[in-house]
């Protein structure tokens, strides 16, 4: 096919080998787009060919589109057995996706983790904290999964001091500063009694999982890519690496995050074209696997309280289209920053369920989050009903007609 400097350069010759009838065809396409072509023929045979109103991209894609009348249709009777032989491979399954049981209610409500599924937040609510979590969680629970976490944003010491401090159960000034006044024990660390035996408990936790577990930076990824797809397909070829390397047969990968991926300079309009390619590759990407794909996103900042949808992540509305499941991580409805707190380490969240196919719940579930042990754990949520009451009357009370 061509290059996309010849491409560019908005004269294009096709290769000998294009028949009439499929040429004739290509040209259909390309004015059905809006494209003003006109056509040279060339000593030798060839066609020189002259394109306006079609960007680079669009001429590739558009280019390379060749009929496969041979092809025949797939009608429905075509396609019911393979249908019913998909069913009977997951009779009896309590889950279809990858089962993170720690978080139970999500869990549940997802049916296992699969697809390709955007999960938002505003910056520091803890997304990147949770899906420690759930990783940690499938990597306990899966003998046949292994986990590849590609981290754009955080260092892999950055995330594994955090996984660290969620294993020990201790507060992260603990882990990495240390007790005053402590001497230090055999792995180096200033920490007293039970502290350095939880932190020993976390470590034994993290070297057992570890095996299965693989944090890709951006550092790792090939710089000699020009588009997001390649990007993507750099992405892909380390998760077949990691698979071969850990031995496992199915993956949960997660994406930390979407406007951190290191997308070098294309020829782009704006910021929504890169995000179309990308979300679009990833999807792709996704479908290959057949395993589960979280790519973290951001939350408008100050919208949390106004909508629980999709329209609330930023970037371009595709990544709500294109996603199997929606999840966005938010402080309680009527519930401020201050309000929120249960106590000095611990704060009110709910986890809402915007987006779901193929058996998904959507629901919302409330949440607590330890800031200090960045632990999660799932409530039943009457603790939120009474801040929510609380601040409801301290607002009634302050009002003034």
């Amino acid at each position: 096919m061509h290059t996309g400097q010849e491409i560019a350069s908005g004269e294009i010759e096709p290769k000998p080998t294009v028949d009439t009838e499929t040429m004739g065809q290509v040209l259909a396409v390309l004015r059905g787009a809006g494209a003003e072509i006109t056509t040279e023929t060339k000593p030798d045979g060839s066609i020189k060919l002259s394109i306006d109103n079609t960007n680079k991209q669009q001429a590739a894609e558009i280019l390379q589109y060749t009929p496969d009348t041979d092809q025949p249709l797939q009608t429905i009777a075509d396609d019911l057995p393979g249908t019913m032989d998909r069913l009977k491979e997951t009779q009896g399954k309590q889950f279809l996706g990858l089962s993170s049981p720690g978080l139970e209610q999500v869990n549940d409500a997802l049916w296992g983790w699969r697809g390709l599924t955007f999960f938002a937040a505003e910056p520091g609510i803890g997304k990147t904290t949770y899906l420690l979590q759930v990783l940690g969680d499938i990597v306990d629970n899966n003998a046949e999964a292994c986990v590849v976490f590609f981290s754009f944003e955080m260092s892999r010491v950055e995330i594994m001091t955090r996984m660290i401090c969620r294993y020990s159960g201790i507060g992260y000034r603990h882990l990495v500063c240390g007790q005053q006044n402590a001497t230090q024990n055999e792995k180096g660390l200033k920490l007293k009694d039970p502290y350095s035996d939880m932190v020993d408990g976390g470590i034994d936790t993290l070297s057992r999982q570890g095996d299965r577990v693989v944090i890709i930076e951006s550092k790792d990824i090939d710089n000699d890519t020009s588009t997001p797809g390649d990007r993507v397909g750099a992405m892909a070829a380390k998760i077949q690496q990691a698979k071969q390397r850990t031995g496992c047969d199915r993956v949960f990968v997660v994406v930390d995050n979407m406007q951190a991926m290191p997308v070098p300079v294309g020829e782009y309009q704006n910021d929504l074209d890169r995000d179309r390619e990308t979300i679009a590759a990833l999807q792709n990407m996704q479908h290959i696997l057949d395993d589960p794909v979280v790519v973290i996103s951001e939350q408008a900042k100050g919208r949390q309280g106004d909508t629980r949808g999709v329209t609330s992540m930023l970037g371009t509305g595709r990544s709500g289209y294109a996603a199997d499941n929606v999840l966005l991580l938010h402080r309680p409805s009527g519930l401020d920053q201050e309000a929120a707190n249960i106590d000095d380490k611990s704060v009110c969240l709910e986890l809402t369920i915007a987006k779901g196919r193929d058996g998904v719940f959507r629901k919302v579930i409330p949440m607590a989050f330890d800031h200090h042990t960045m632990i999660f754990t799932e409530t039943d949520g009457e603790l939120i009903k009474e801040k929510q009451q609380e601040q409801a009357t301290t607002k009634t009370k302050g009002y003034k007609p």
